[in-house]
């Protein structure tokens, strides 16, 4: 069996809690499986700071993950700072789980994922507003889903995939009644990676 990589959950901005009440929320699920977790929290900031603070934030982090084998778990913002830890810093990642990302739908990803898993649905306005955001790498993957092509991307429409609860918005998919779903189908997925 192959040793399972160090999963770290990257929150969006806008966040008080340093990711508590959004991906925080999936480290049980995730550590159920057995993979260790690690958050990567940061403090509190807003729009415009986001243009700056996201490439401090992600040479922070590599700083941190130097010289191992990670998943990153992004919501939001999270998923630029992904990115940007993968591209500019050679950050060891595999995958990355992006939920309602707030990345431009057909956005170029780091050929360093082997496994890209999308979560997205229509009613995640948050998105759909970023897109119009001048000179931002913000998007809205987190409404429509991923659309580039080229690259191993599953979408999964958290407000149409049968058998699970219906999310509709931006951060509900962190409402507990719907991590009840989210939070094991999110880690069943990461599971079938590694075949776990």
């Amino acid at each position: 069996m192959l040793q399972k990589p160090l999963v770290c959950l990257i929150h969006g901005f806008n966040v008080w809690d340093k990711g508590k009440g959004t991906v925080g929320k999936l480290r049980p699920y995730i550590e159920a499986e057995g993979f260790e977790v690690l958050e990567l929290p940061y403090r509190w900031i807003g729009v415009i700071q986001t243009y700056f603070y996201n490439r401090v934030l992600a040479k922070r982090f590599a700083k941190r993950l130097k010289g191992r084998k990670v998943i990153l778990v992004a919501h939001s913002n999270g998923n630029v700072i992904a990115n940007i830890m993968v591209e500019r810093y050679g950050v060891q990642a595999e995958g990355l789980v992006a939920i309602n990302p707030a990345l431009d739908r057909d956005t170029k990803f780091p050929q360093a994922y082997k496994f890209i898993h999308v979560y997205h649905n229509k009613g995640d306005v948050a998105t759909r507003i970023a897109r119009f955001i001048p000179a931002h790498a913000w998007g809205e993957m987190g409404s429509v889903g991923y659309i580039g092509g080229g690259h191993r991307a599953i979408n999964f429409d958290t407000a149409h995939t049968k058998g699970m609860s219906h999310v509709w918005g931006h951060s509900d998919i962190f409402e507990n009644h719907n991590l009840i779903d989210w939070g094991k189908f999110i880690v069943y997925q990461i599971g079938l990676e590694y075949h776990v």
